[in-house]
């Protein structure tokens, strides 16, 4: 029997997840939204103000139900909220990364950077001993996720805005999250107003490597956050949690990988019943914290079982399954035990069989959404590995994401090319090789053909030149004649095209704005229950 659809318009936050495991019990399934639903789940104020959901049920006569009218129980408040630090004498650890702060901004404007870059591993406390240290020493705060402020353009904004906020003689900061969420024009955008910002600058991030963050690296307060040590962590435990043993609490600290949340989320559970023993099953399983690299490694070996393997491919489904396909040849060709070429061969033949089935049954999980046979495809994978019957490789990053990186860039590029000219590109491309990259042809000739046959001087020196959908003998131009094909475009057509790319980068901002109108109407909407 399937469930009843029912969807939710204005449901608290704090009451949500509590609905939704009523309705679940009901066997009611909650959408964000069909003119078929059984019921809308609304509050007083949803109803009151008329949101759009509710003016939609009225007029479609699906019936309105209030939330508390409904039998359900709510959720206890999570610990970890309510332990959440309010003041710097409340965090644990971090502290001289705290000392380093107040004192930049303590010494602000007079610093040599006016952007300090918060890096660590997620759910460490960043953000929050950003807030805290911004509160401690006074300031007003602006904050924002940089994922929803990703273009230079947004970014510019944003500060913009940030700079004439507030009143006279208010000490403003601003808070960017997720700074690694930016595109590279964001970054350099960051790092560039950055330099002569008014405010002190926060930006937040995981990893300080990453290379778009470069900009902001070079030139901004660098501190750097870690997970505190088992022992500081037992120690405020201990002080917030008096029943507990030092040592147990090290051990717990120990099992779920330094995580203080898992640590006080574990506590409430055993407060609650929901665990014989503190120690009991309670670490976050080690698969969390293991890198693809690592998972990837352990599956080529002979040790675990097929069920334990199978595990091990859902540390990253997507990338493990790739450096398997990626390693499993060099591993079959090495072998634990000594064996004959032939027997090689056949280990190998048996893991590309085995792939072949993961590869088609990840196709139908996709494109029929058939999540249940994501199971099956993860086992074909382990099986894979262990019929290899070898080490894994040294280098196993998957070439194929680079592979199919460059694919997609050169579609782009001849469907681009192909609007522009109106020409199909798989039936032209060798006659227009041959005309721009016979020898003796001048700067002015060529920029001539590309005017007239409406093509640009990155299409003459990377599509035609790095494009091939037939074989056939690799062609460019020396370094001469591009140097005189760049100075020959730049002079007829450069104000063009630089005034057509601030068009386009203003209606890409344009359409971003309207999209963000659109989504406030939706802001209620949940997640399908499955």
């Amino acid at each position: 029997m399937s469930s009843i659809p029912v969807a939710f318009s204005g449901i608290p936050e704090s009451h949500r997840a509590a609905l939704l495991s009523y309705c679940k019990t009901q066997g009611q399934r909650v959408i964000p939204w069909s003119p078929h639903i059984s019921s809308l789940v609304c509050s007083a104020a949803a109803c009151s103000s008329a949101s759009w959901k509710v003016r939609e049920a009225q007029r479609l006569g699906v019936p309105l139900v209030l939330y508390t009218t409904l039998p359900y129980q709510e959720a206890r408040p999570l610990w970890v909220d309510a332990h959440k630090p309010k003041t710097l004498a409340d965090v644990i650890g971090h502290a001289e990364q705290i000392k380093e702060l107040l004192a930049w901004l303590a010494a602000f404007p007079a610093v040599e950077s006016r952007v300090a870059l918060l890096t660590g591993p997620p759910g460490i406390g960043k953000t929050t001993v950003a807030h805290l240290v911004a509160a401690a020493a006074g300031f007003d705060i602006i904050e924002r996720n940089a994922s929803d402020e990703r273009s230079g353009t947004a970014v510019r904004a944003l500060l913009e805005t940030a700079a004439r906020s507030g009143h006279v003689g208010a000490k403003r900061l601003v808070i960017m999250d997720e700074v690694d969420g930016c595109d590279r024009g964001g970054v350099g955008e960051l790092a560039r107003l950055g330099k002569t910002s008014a405010f002190p600058l926060l930006c937040i991030a995981n990893e300080r490597t990453k290379p778009k963050l470069k900009p902001l690296v070079s030139m901004a307060l660098d501190v750097r956050f870690a997970r505190p040590a088992k022992h500081i962590i037992a120690r405020a435990l201990k002080a917030r949690f008096p029943t507990q043993s030092v040592g147990e609490l090290e051990i717990l600290a120990e099992r779920s990988g330094n995580d203080i949340r898992s640590c006080i989320n574990t506590l409430q559970f055993k407060d609650e019943g929901k665990g014989e023993d503190l120690l009991d099953g309670v670490a976050k399983d080690s698969l969390l914290r293991m890198d693809p690299f690592s998972a990837a490694g352990r599956l080529f070996q002979p040790q675990g079982s097929l069920q334990d393997k199978t595990n091990l491919v859902f540390v990253d489904a997507g990338i493990v399954s790739l450096m398997v396909a990626e390693g499993y040849v060099a591993a079959a060709g090495k072998g634990y035990t000594a064996s004959t070429d032939a027997e090689k061969l056949e280990r190998c033949a048996a893991a590309a069989d085995y792939l072949s089935h993961a590869d088609v049954l990840d196709k139908r999980v996709y494109r029929t959404q058939s999540w249940d046979l994501m199971a099956h495809a993860a086992t074909m994978t382990a099986a894979a590995a262990t019929v290899a019957a070898g080490p894994a490789p040294f280098q196993l990053w998957p070439q194929w994401l680079g592979k199919a990186s460059k694919r997609g860039k050169h579609r782009t590029w001849v469907r681009d090319l192909e609007t522009r000219t109106s020409l199909s590109y798989l039936d032209t491309q060798d006659l227009l090789r041959a005309r721009f990259f016979r020898s003796g042809r001048t700067a002015t000739a060529l920029v001539d053909d590309l005017v007239s046959l409406r093509l640009t001087r990155d299409d003459l020196m990377d599509t035609l030149t790095d494009v091939a959908l037939t074989e056939g003998p690799t062609v460019a131009l020396d370094s001469k004649t591009k140097a005189a094909v760049t100075r020959e475009w730049t002079k007829r057509c450069g104000k063009a095209e630089k005034a057509e790319k601030a068009e386009k980068g203003k209606t890409k901002a344009g359409d971003e704005g309207e999209e963000d109108e659109n989504e406030k109407d939706d802001s209620d909407e949940d997640i399908e229950l499955v």
